[in-house]
């Protein structure tokens, strides 16, 4: 079988995934945190480690009693993401609309 190589497909398929997620997150008012995990790991991918990082704390505030493993998941991913971002950490605060 031949492998086609396309330049750049993995860019623009999360750029065509954001979208969805953007309106899956305002569907859900911004309470899903697995949605939210989800829009912050599209950021993070696409190298937006400052939004990403915008999103996943509002996913660490909105959690509650979620799927077990689901909060170990979202703490893991902030840690990262705080770790490669430019924010202060103590810049907790995060609007309905973090972007």
């Amino acid at each position: 079988m031949m492998r086609v190589e396309i330049p750049n497909i993995r860019a623009k398929n999360l750029k065509l995934a954001l979208k969805p997620a953007e309106r899956a997150a305002e569907l859900a008012e911004h309470k899903d945190a697995a949605i939210l995990d989800t829009l912050a790991r599209i950021h993070y991918d696409l190298g937006d480690a400052a939004a990403a990082t915008r999103w996943q704390r509002k996913a660490a505030a909105v959690l509650g009693e979620g799927p077990p493993g689901l909060a170990a998941e979202i703490n893991a991913n902030l840690e990262r993401y705080e770790s490669e971002s430019k924010l202060p950490a103590e810049d907790k605060d995060v609007e309905s609309n973090p972007q």
